[in-house]
């Protein structure tokens, strides 16, 4: 993750610049009612090249654009990952790793590499997790999107603080490590409760599988939320009751409960 102080240079951002991100708050969204309906562009098969097929692909990379985010479709997405300048934040990655696509916010422009084969799905989850993680100014729009934008700020500040604690190396890096989950899990709950509505709509067999790592997911972030919660460095940090409100309302919402 960006530090506390770069973060907070994104709100100096002049507010015309803001007004035009803005104008797309809702765009991701408004996509994804519209793929539902369309039952000749299934995003669950057209993939690659094929991908482009979809009369909604040129828009979807403009989105990409205007929230700081470039794509990349490889023929290996670990092994685009590996070739990239090292960051110490970064997950591991091995070579023999599979993965269908990914977000990478340590670069500049934020980098979705989504691999050759994979289906445009998967495109739209990762542009998710770049609207909740990419560096851009917050935007408008879905309510548990800017809270996650908002609270990736905070979570930033936190990581700051604990770094130059007098805290053991250890706990820095787990209580670092949990803040981070914290708000990764949160995204994936939102990015994959996208997948689940177009998979219902397309009776797609995917759907129970979305379901699953909804459920997953949600378990890793109460393993977060107590962990943090039961540290006094962390006690009283405002984000993790931020997070634990609004994931349970968006999941009461969505009917995920």
């Amino acid at each position: 993750m960006k530090s506390a102080v770069s973060k907070l240079v994104h709100f100096l951002i002049p507010f015309l610049m803001t007004l035009q991100v803005s104008a797309q708050t809702s765009v991701l969204d408004k996509y994804l009612d519209s793929m539902k309906t369309d039952f000749e562009h299934s995003p669950f098969t057209l993939s690659g090249t094929k991908a482009s097929q979809h009369p909604l692909y040129s828009s979807l990379l403009s989105f990409a654009k205007k929230i700081n985010s470039k794509v990349v479709w490889a023929t290996s997405v670990s092994g685009h990952i590996l070739n990239l300048p090292f960051h110490p934040q970064r997950m591991v990655v091995k070579p023999q790793d599979e993965f269908d696509g990914w977000f990478d916010e340590f670069t500049t422009p934020n980098l979705i590499v989504v691999h050759k084969k994979a289906p445009l799905i998967i495109l739209i989850h990762e542009l998710r997790h770049a609207v909740h993680l990419g560096g851009h100014p917050i935007i408008s729009g879905n309510w548990f999107d800017q809270t996650l934008q908002r609270n990736e700020i905070a979570i930033d500040q936190y990581k700051e603080k604990i770094q130059n604690s007098t805290l053991h190396p250890s706990t820095k890096k787990r209580l670092i490590k949990l803040s981070t989950r914290l708000l990764e899990t949160c995204s994936e709950i939102s990015a994959h409760t996208g997948d689940l509505r177009l998979a219902e709509a397309f009776q797609h067999e995917s759907a129970q599988s979305y379901l699953e790592f909804i459920q997953d997911y949600k378990k890793e972030f109460l393993v977060s939320y107590e962990g943090l919660m039961n540290h006094p460095a962390s006690l009283d940090e405002p984000f993790i009751e931020n997070l634990n409100g609004a994931l349970q309302k968006f999941m009461n919402q969505n009917d995920l409960n």
